[in-house]
């Protein structure tokens, strides 16, 4: 599963947590106040325009988690059992530590000589 970022498999990721994001904290606050304060015609606007706004967040998001079912279920296909993806998973997160203490060790020994060049 290495290397699944969102621009690989769910480009809309981003769109689909805005959307949410813009639906709960501003659509949802403004309809209520228009509930309490419009008059019927004002009420049955903003409630299609509501509708409307949801249903399109919820489309975007739906692409989102089927874009990413498919990307995790092609990633599975490549291995023939659970087991070895399991130790191809664990190979890469294994491999990621010894990448990042290595990057420790350097910066470790930068610090310590006081030569801060190779740290940039």
């Amino acid at each position: 599963m290495q290397g699944a970022n969102a621009n690989s498999y769910a480009a809309n990721s981003t769109n689909c947590f805005n959307r949410i994001l813009n639906v709960w904290f501003f659509e949802l606050p403004l309809i209520q106040w228009r509930y309490y304060y419009g008059n019927f015609d004002d009420v049955l606007f903003n409630s299609t325009k509501f509708i409307a706004n949801s249903t399109n967040a919820a489309m975007v998001c739906y692409d989102v988690l089927e874009n990413m079912s498919i990307f995790v279920v092609n990633k599975f296909e490549l291995f023939p059992d659970f087991t070895s993806f399991l130790m191809g998973f664990f190979q890469n997160l294994l491999g990621s530590v010894t990448t990042l203490v290595n990057i420790y060790k350097n910066i470790s020994t930068a610090v310590e000589s006081g030569n801060l060049v190779p740290i940039f």
